[in-house]
């Protein structure tokens, strides 16, 4: 097992193991095709060649709400291989990348996950404390909207208070958390 800086000779091995990573969670319907570009730190774990851990943190383009005033870097995406979970791997991932960053002085890691308990737990463990949190919102159904040429089927939004929300028209809602980690600056 090894952590390396990401190559796109590992673009399907990463898109199945962000995909399987998720499929049990709530973000089950985040699938995507293709790796998308972050203009940061990209980091993947390997084990008998394929992707078994991966973590992706935007630093140039990041849109942190922690702190504006501070330089902030967002994790994007950080998942473990199913089969590969509990083995610390998340967490060795981390810690290299909070070197990287500390080296070009940012000040703190924001993320942003979903009510999954071994997420939350997985951030807390790891030093992250919850400052913020808002709802995804998922309908389906008649959605009306104030164009009538558009009828949409499906909708997600996003609510910050739940007490906002009609629950009798919604399929599923989930509470966002945001998490940040601060880091030390090294002189």
């Amino acid at each position: 097992m090894k952590i390396l800086d990401y190559s796109s000779k590992y673009e399907d091995s990463w898109i199945r193991c962000r995909t399987l990573s998720f499929l049990y969670t709530q973000y089950f319907d985040d699938v995507l095709q293709t790796k998308p570009k972050i203009d940061g730190i990209e980091l993947i774990c390997v084990g008998n060649n394929q992707v078994i851990g991966l973590l992706d943190i935007e630093i140039k383009n990041a849109y942190c709400s922690y702190d504006k005033h501070q330089k902030g870097a967002m994790i994007e995406t950080i998942a473990v291989h199913p089969d590969h979970q509990s083995k610390g791997i998340g967490q060795k991932l981390l810690e290299v990348a909070e070197e990287r960053l500390k080296l070009e002085g940012i000040d703190y890691l924001e993320a942003w996950t979903r009510e999954d308990d071994s997420s939350n737990q997985w951030y807390i463990k790891n030093g992250f404390s919850q400052f913020n949190s808002y709802f995804h919102v998922f309908t389906s159904g008649d959605i009306k909207t104030s164009n009538p040429h558009f009828h949409p089927i499906f909708t997600f939004g996003h609510v910050t208070d739940r007490k906002q929300i009609d629950e009798t028209v919604v399929d599923r809602i989930y509470e966002c958390r945001g998490y940040v980690k601060k880091l030390c600056i090294q002189n």
